[in-house]
């Protein structure tokens, strides 16, 4: 849909343009319709609109996808490809629904999984945030739930708690890599612009009840909280009291997201703690 087609060689030698609106345009009267709907030719760019409009449908997170795809300067060019036409917006906009509550179902799985086998890709503890920590718990809410009422959690249970905790799919949004904002419109958040409105992803907080941490990203966020940890010591070592401050700071930002990695090094952070506050009292 993007490239333009150059001369291609034919048989003997002779060449022969090949222009694919041209080409279009044969395909329009060979099939019996207009070459000119709208009273506008058929060519590829139409068609770039249209494969923005169901990119949008198809892909998770797809307006900033197709942003860089089509090699937009602003997202709202890239909206106004996808949202031009009222029905495709209405379609748009219910599976974009859907996916939020499909995406929140497999997290259920895999915390549920994680509960039930102690094995897995996910392992215990291994979904961060506040948020995490609610999901989690209503995880283990139904499953406590489930047990009384001597029902079993088969494959609907995931979807039918997702459709709750999303509030039919209007919580639930990636706000950065691995990263979930899980509040939905009229649910408090620490958004300060919009606070009781839809999530404002610029003002994402980390403390924020409604911010889930996946799994893929717990990781990365153990190797970040030894290097810091690591860079603290050693400038506590070389009495560099502000290249400690420093570090202690990104460390906060990181070492809390999830509780396990919290409490396994809760002695190195409440030690450094410790010298933070004497070097600023200093």
């Amino acid at each position: 849909m993007w490239a333009s087609l150059a001369k291609v060689v034919g048989t003997g030698g002779a060449s022969a343009e090949l222009n694919e609106n041209n080409a279009l345009q044969s395909l329009a009267r060979s099939l019996g319709v207009s070459p000119q709907p709208g009273s506008k030719l058929v060519h590829s760019h139409r068609f770039r609109k249209t494969v923005a409009r169901l990119g949008a449908i198809a892909m998770w997170n797809g307006p900033m996808v197709l942003k860089r795809l089509l090699g937009h300067k602003c997202i709202e060019m890239t909206l106004h490809y996808i949202l031009s036409d009222p029905k495709l917006r209405e379609e748009a906009e219910a599976v974009l629904r859907e996916l939020r509550v499909m995406h929140c179902a497999d997290t259920i799985e895999e915390i549920h999984e994680a509960m039930t086998t102690g094995v897995g890709v996910t392992g215990a503890g291994s979904f961060g945030g506040e948020g995490g920590k609610r999901i989690t718990a209503a995880v283990q809410a139904e499953s406590q739930r489930l047990a009384v009422q001597g029902q079993v959690w088969d494959e609907g249970t995931a979807y039918d708690l997702a459709l709750m905790l999303t509030v039919n799919g209007s919580g639930w949004r990636l706000v950065r890599e691995n990263v979930i904002c899980a509040k939905a419109p009229g649910e408090p958040g620490a958004c300060k612009s919009e606070r009781y409105g839809q999530p404002n992803v610029s003002g994402c907080k980390p403390d924020c009840v409604q911010r889930v941490h996946l799994a893929a990203g717990k990781r990365d966020i153990e190797t970040t909280v030894r290097q810091y940890i690591d860079l603290c010591e050693k400038a506590h070592e070389e009495g560099q009291c502000l290249l400690m401050i420093a570090a202690f700071e990104n460390l906060e930002g990181v070492i809390h997201q999830y509780k396990d990695i919290e409490e396994q090094h809760a002695e190195a952070h409440a030690r450094i703690h410790a010298w933070v506050q004497k070097a600023q009292e200093e």
